[in-house]
């Protein structure tokens, strides 16, 4: 355990610990210590210290693991204790709050005709802070970005314990504060974020349609996308979402295209009618979809309720590939799946090029939890050949100041900037090449 940090929450033994061990999904990676700072001063202190002391560093929200988690051993930082919101600006539709606060904190503070789109677990357990770290991606990101499209300026402690305040007034306009999005908490710890706003949709229609082949979902995006229909999300859920426990289904995918309601309401129907037809649509259902319940989206809860049904957890990778790639993945881990007697679990949102996809197991089996541990490794190594990235959370792979950062490319540009900003590469030390 690291010395000389003082003021923080300080956990340690074996019992604190376990609890810390886990994420949201039951990946395991044991910190040796964990501390719960409160304020920009307290992390100030503690990476100063962590820093001379050549501690690895990981930095936590609220474990979710839907875009990242911790690697193993080292200090892990944890968030939630800096949980105020500072300031909501309904007339600029801008809110202030510290890194810690949970989206859903936020949005049961806001008026209800304004709402905060970026929701990658669907239920707002993540932190802004870890959103914006992760650059994180949501079902709405095809009308609204990513995380880091929402920012406006943030506050960061860096590793020799500076803390600097950094952003912009202007909506899309990149700063310094550009190489803290989407790095995974290397280069600093997000202590406050400002974000936009937005106001929410007064209609809006979902529509649920099944397709008999994967080909079939993601053709649908591109003649959606085309056709002048105004989407506010478009994903599509892979057959294996819905076989988890042995049951059988009769469709390949199951689309879902979120609709703000145009004034032709009947024309964009017919639009959207004569695309799945044209795909061959099995089922085609459509209802109002209650803005209020924005930024939740039905689809997250497919995977939760599976889960929870059959008992079983699920080691996920979260990656982009091209777009005429995506069937080639899909197909690739359903094959890894099958080879090692594991459930899969599939998303995709194809406005993105993103996959979220994992092995589901019995936690309580070691045998089978070690056989989806190598799943995991034979997808990332197969996955890979078909132009994989890797970065967690975004829709675009990793960024930093708009960089393809795990692009072979790129991989010295960040080093240089890791060197300067943390030239002991303590903080999240695997996410460089370094480590790797």
């Amino acid at each position: 355990m690291p010395g000389g940090i003082e003021g923080s929450e300080t956990l340690s033994s074996d019992v604190d610990l376990i609890s810390y061990s886990y994420t949201m999904f039951n990946n395991f990676s044991r910190p040796d210590a964990v501390i719960r700072p409160s304020n920009p001063d307290e992390v100030s202190s503690i990476l100063k210290t962590l820093s001379e002391e050549r501690k690895k560093v990981f930095i936590r929200g609220s474990g979710t693991s839907f875009v990242g988690c911790p690697a193993e051993g080292g200090v892990l930082i944890e968030t939630r204790r800096m949980n105020e919101i500072l300031e909501v600006d309904e007339e600029d539709l801008t809110a202030t709050v510290e890194s810690g606060v949970q989206i859903g904190h936020l949005l049961k503070k806001l008026p209800s005709d304004i709402f905060f789109p970026i929701d990658p677990d669907g239920l707002s357990l993540s932190t802004f802070g870890g959103i914006i770290a992760e650059d994180s991606a949501s079902p709405l990101s095809l009308a609204y970005g990513t995380a880091g499209n929402t920012l406006l300026g943030l506050e960061v402690v860096l590793p020799d314990g500076s803390l600097m305040e950094l952003g912009s007034t202007t909506i899309g306009a990149r700063g310094i504060e550009s190489l803290f999005i989407g790095t995974e908490g290397s280069l600093g710890v997000i202590t406050k974020v400002k974000i936009r706003l937005y106001r929410r949709p007064e209609r809006l229609l979902l529509y649920e349609i099944d397709v008999p082949h994967v080909e079939d979902a993601i053709e649908m995006y591109s003649l959606a996308d085309i056709s002048g229909i105004p989407l506010l999300g478009f994903e599509f859920y892979y057959r294996d979402m819905f076989e988890l426990g042995g049951k059988e289904v009769n469709m390949g995918s199951r689309v879902h295209m979120l609709v703000k309601s145009p004034p032709k309401e009947e024309v964009i129907h017919e639009k959207i009618k004569s695309i799945a037809e044209i795909e061959g649509a099995l089922k085609i259902d459509v209802e109002e979809y209650n803005p209020m319940l924005l930024p939740r989206w039905r689809g997250r809860e497919y995977l939760i309720e599976g889960l929870k049904s059959t008992g079983r957890t699920v080691s996920f990778i979260s990656f982009t590939v091209p777009r005429d790639s995506i069937f080639e993945a899909i197909s690739r881990v359903d094959a890894i799946g099958s080879r090692m007697k594991l459930e899969t679990v599939t998303m995709v949102n194809p406005s993105m090029n993103w996959i979220l996809t994992g092995f589901t197991y019995n936690f309580a089996d070691e045998k089978e939890m070690k056989r989806a541990e190598r799943a995991l490794k034979m997808a990332i190594n197969q996955l890979s050949e078909i132009q994989a990235i890797f970065g967690f959370g975004t829709g675009t792979g990793t960024n930093m100041a708009g960089l393809k950062l795990r692009s072979l490319d790129n991989r010295e540009l960040f080093e240089k900037v890791k060197k300067c900003i943390d030239p002991n590469f303590v903080m999240n030390p695997i996410f460089t090449s370094k480590e790797e």
